[in-house]
């Protein structure tokens, strides 16, 4: 890492390979300045929100899980610690910049299977890769397919004291669930190298999964009563399915003594959820039945162009304009019916649309 620059630093494909992860997260833990928890990644102590992930300087659309990239897609990872004008400045903490492969050296074919077991945890995945280069043709498919069951089991107390330190309230509470899930993944890459000064990149992402999931919440109410009527047994089960498609075409210039990159990208998502929950009183004696069914549809479209070029010893200009619109069209369905009362059903849709226009002119020295 000698020629590092301080805020940024670099891991490439034969550092990511080095170890043999099957997952993005174990290669991130090895980033100097990331911190990886289960599958949240932070840095400089702070989360999601405050962490930007990118996927070839994009944000990845709604749905785009980070599981379904192997370290075989990838080529290299970015990893910026300070603010840059190229990533917008939305980045508190940092940005991680993941950039998959676009070109395969030679054939490539492989299958890869990995199965897990714990406790509360069963899962299994089956990948595979098929890459070769003819001539200036490049074409790189990768797939996976992923399924598992997850139990879950928590406790929990909340004791609530008046100020003069007298106990008013309190309960324990249990939750035990668990659930399928399934999805299978596709990200076919294609590249062509038309001449020694330009280069066309299409890419595509389908991305499907869908879960089911159920459990039971029970609370002991030790003081006092926490509601009117104070729900003690909560049984529910969720059930949901999503899937998501994006596409990208890319074009790569020599010009002017530097290098030209545009790339127009659409992607489109849905995601159905479907949440049923029945509340008990203590002794059943009062029940309310609660169906949640949300649907979010987003929809975006994006087109990105930058020019770099070194000017002169130690100085790298970047320039560039980068737009997006997106917009969503959502709907959220409750039906609520408590004991004989009569029976409330409220539709609440929500259809934001964001329209975003940046230019941006950034010199970086060492």
């Amino acid at each position: 890492r000698r020629d590092d620059t301080a805020s940024k630093t670099v891991l490439s494909a034969d550092e990511i390979r080095k170890y043999g992860d099957d997952n993005i997260f174990d290669v991130l833990k090895r980033a100097p300045g990331v911190t990886v928890t289960d599958k949240t990644i932070r840095m400089r102590g702070l989360g999601a929100g405050y962490t930007q992930i990118l996927v070839n300087g994009d944000r990845p659309p709604p749905g785009f899980s980070l599981d379904a990239l192997t370290p075989d897609q990838i080529e290299r990872i970015e990893v910026i610690r300070a603010a840059s004008a190229e990533y917008s400045m939305q980045a508190i903490a940092g940005t991680i910049n993941i950039v998959l492969r676009k070109v395969v050296s030679k054939p490539q074919r492989d299958l890869r299977l990995n199965a897990t077991r714990s406790t509360l945890q069963r899962s299994g995945t089956v990948g595979g890769t098929w890459g070769e280069q003819v001539g200036g043709l490049s074409y790189f498919v990768n797939g996976t397919a992923f399924g598992g069951h997850n139990d879950f089991y928590s406790r929990g107390s909340d004791r609530l004291t008046r100020p003069d330190g007298q106990l008013a309230q309190a309960r324990l509470s249990n939750y035990r669930g668990g659930g399928a899930y399934r999805g299978i993944v596709l990200f076919p890459r294609l590249n062509w190298k038309i001449d020694d000064a330009n280069e066309l990149n299409l890419s595509a992402g389908l991305q499907a999964s869908s879960h089911a999931w159920s459990g039971v919440s029970h609370n002991d109410v030790l003081v006092g009563a926490f509601g009117d009527p104070d729900w003690v047994d909560m049984p529910g089960r969720t059930a949901g399915d999503q899937w998501m498609m994006r596409g990208e075409i890319g074009w790569i210039a020599k010009v002017g003594g530097g290098k030209l990159e545009l790339t127009l990208a659409g992607e489109r998502s849905r995601d159905d959820n479907d949440n049923v929950t029945d509340y008990f009183s203590a002794g059943r004696v009062h029940h309310l039945a609660r169906d949640w069914d949300t649907v979010v549809r987003p929809r975006r479209t994006s087109l990105r162009g930058k020019f770099t070029r070194s000017l002169f010893d130690g100085h790298a200009l970047a320039t560039g304009v980068d737009a997006s619109r997106q917009r969503n069209d959502d709907t959220r369905d409750r039906r609520d019916q408590q004991d004989d009362a009569p029976g409330t059903h409220v539709v609440e849709g929500y259809q934001p649309e964001v329209t975003r226009l940046a230019a941006f002119a950034q010199d970086e020295w060492n």
